[in-house]
């Protein structure tokens, strides 16, 4: 059985493949939109992964930004 802490963290790094992709392509081509999406794509994956961090160490899921840098201190 998968926990759900793997899966967030697979999740993740699906992501950030996708993000990595999507940058390679933005800066073959120029095009300062696909940038901004990867750009977009590695931030999410950050806090995906952060997040199921603090599941896994604290057992609280953080529900903003602020709780999450608040946690992670």
């Amino acid at each position: 059985m998968v926990s759900g802490e793997d899966v967030a963290l697979a999740t993740a790094e699906e992501i950030l493949g996708y993000a990595e992709e999507e940058f390679r392509k933005a800066i073959k081509t120029g095009d300062i939109l696909l940038y901004r999406n990867a750009v977009d794509k590695a931030f999410l994956s950050m806090v995906l992964a952060v997040n199921s961090y603090i599941k896994i160490k604290l057992n609280v899921i953080a529900r903003s930004h602020s709780e999450r840098r608040s946690l992670l201190r």
